[in-house]
């Protein structure tokens, strides 16, 4: 603020302990607090710190694979009609109450009559599975295609078929192998069609996203590793958080789309927080701070936004809970576990990869490092300084004149901004609007005393004392009409 300040001649007296607005680095950084000792120890330790995290995640992961966490679409709504209509089917025909699958039999040339006993021998062996309610007869006509190709069955269950595990779903296949022995293809639809899918092995998605944020971050950068820390932080935070998720799935129910969703949330409040924190050191790094002093800096400063913000995140993502459905609101679970575990990384894992890397952050360079733009340069930066320099002036200038009309609303602020960069007209018309408001305030002051006017301000345009003449009122007015004719023009 002070390099402005002296800029625009508007330069005051700072306090010794001021810092510089022009300039992202900190002089006098609290070196007491909170965020700065653990930004520091981080730091000075980088070793610990990410053995501790890839501890943290080749845990979490073993712990999912063991637990044996599942995904499942199984849910209830309490008080509709579906609802309602499971319970009576429970209670009057329990045998078809259990979620349901379908199996498809199709044969490519012939008809599913001639395969008549393979079929029938396949459906006795699946009535005869546990955790099976009942089978409907896939050679009934109402089953059967014209053609006798294609015929359906329905396959009722106890529970989920997504949550009954790959070892029961291997002894379902087995059991048809009778009709596949037989010639007849057999196809799963349903929600026994989800739980026996194989799991997408396509990270292609997910690849082209990373790539893309690579990309953005190299060109905003210029460094490679400033490029990949974020990302690498952000892959580390959302894989440990998709894993502690899958734990608690074996505790508790979670949606299909949850570990998407998480992962999604993860990766990109990840790499946004680890931005923050880059940005800043690289920059105090820049001005010639001790690498390990700056990531301490960095966190004690936008570290305090980082928790800010992923607090925020949290607390709206838990805000699901409000629908009434569990079901959403375990969808809002999912993904506040991995922004808090993000946020957790980039408190942790990002000030000692920045340790880490030391002066050397800015090394490998696809092109020359840049740095933040001097206050001098800056017009972001000006225009923050002179909000924070008169911070009570600005949100008076805001309102708007509808019973105010001695404030400037925003387009008198806007207008004036622009005739401080040049513009004649606009400069006339400002001038003439703060004599009016400087003319207001002197009648009003003269009305509280109960005289006169001082003689700065003649109504008819007259001589006043000292040989010096002013406008009166029409004359005055004639000046705006000019002015605002002009402007116009």
């Amino acid at each position: 603020m002070r390099s402005y300040l002296v800029a625009t001649g508007r330069h005051r007296r700072q306090p010794a302990h001021a810092p510089a607005v022009g300039h992202v680095a900190v002089l006098n950084p609290p070196s007491r607090g909170f965020f700065y000792r653990v930004g520091r120890w981080n730091a000075g330790h980088p070793a610990v710190v990410v053995l501790a995290w890839l501890g943290l995640l080749a845990g979490t992961a073993l712990g999912h694979r063991a637990l044996g966490g599942v995904y499942s679409d199984n849910f209830t709504l309490p008080g509709t009609p579906a609802q309602q209509g499971a319970s009576l089917l429970r209670e009057h025909l329990p045998a078809a109450s259990g979620p349901g699958g379908e199996l498809v039999f199709t044969v490519s040339a012939g008809s599913l009559s001639r395969r008549q006993d393979a079929i029938e021998q396949s459906m006795a062996k699946i009535r005869g599975l546990p955790r099976v309610l009942s089978a409907s007869d896939p050679l009934a006509p109402a089953a059967v295609a014209r053609n006798g190709r294609t015929a359906y069955a329905t396959v009722w269950f106890a529970q989920h078929p997504q949550s009954l595990g790959a070892g029961y779903l291997r002894k379902f296949a087995q059991a048809l192998s009778p009709a596949r022995d037989a010639g007849v293809s057999v196809e799963y639809g349903g929600e026994l069609g989800q739980a026996v899918q194989l799991k997408s092995k396509d990270a292609r998605s997910e690849a082209i996203g990373i790539a893309a944020a690579l990309v953005i971050l190299l060109v905003a950068f210029g460094s490679v590793y400033a490029a990949g820390l974020p990302v690498l932080s952000a892959l580390a935070g959302a894989l440990t958080g998709v894993a502690l998720l899958g734990m608690l799935a074996a505790a508790t129910s979670f949606a299909t789309a949850s570990p998407t969703l998480a992962t999604m949330m993860g990766l990109g409040v990840g790499i946004d927080y680890a931005v923050f924190l880059t940005t800043r050191h690289r920059q105090l790094v820049m001005d010639g701070a001790d690498p390990a002093d700056a990531a301490a800096r960095s966190l004690a400063t936008s570290g305090r936004a980082v928790v800010v913000a992923a607090l925020t995140v949290v607390i709206a993502l838990l805000g699901l809970y409000a629908s009434g459905i569990t079901f959403i609101g375990k969808l809002g679970l999912a993904a506040g576990l991995t922004v808090a575990v993000a946020a957790l990384g980039a408190c942790t894992l990002v000030p000692a990869l920045l340790g880490l890397a030391g002066r050397s952050i800015d090394r490998a360079r696809a092109r020359p490092a840049v740095a933040e733009a001097s206050a001098a340069r800056a017009g972001w930066q000006r225009y923050a300084a002179r909000l924070s320099a008169h911070p009570w002036r600005y949100p008076r200038g805001w309102r708007r004149r509808a019973g105010h009309p001695d404030r400037p609303g925003v387009l008198d602020a806007a207008r004036r901004y622009r005739c401080r960069r040049g513009s004649g007209r606009l400069d006339l018309q400002a001038g003439l609007r703060r004599n009016e408001r400087r003319i207001r305030a002197g009648r009003e002051r003269a009305a509280r005393r109960g005289g006169p006017a001082q003689p700065a301000y003649d109504p008819g345009g007259a001589a006043l004392p000292g040989g010096r003449a002013v406008l009166g009122d029409q004359a005055h007015a004639g000046r705006r009409r000019a002015v605002d004719g002009g402007r116009h023009a």
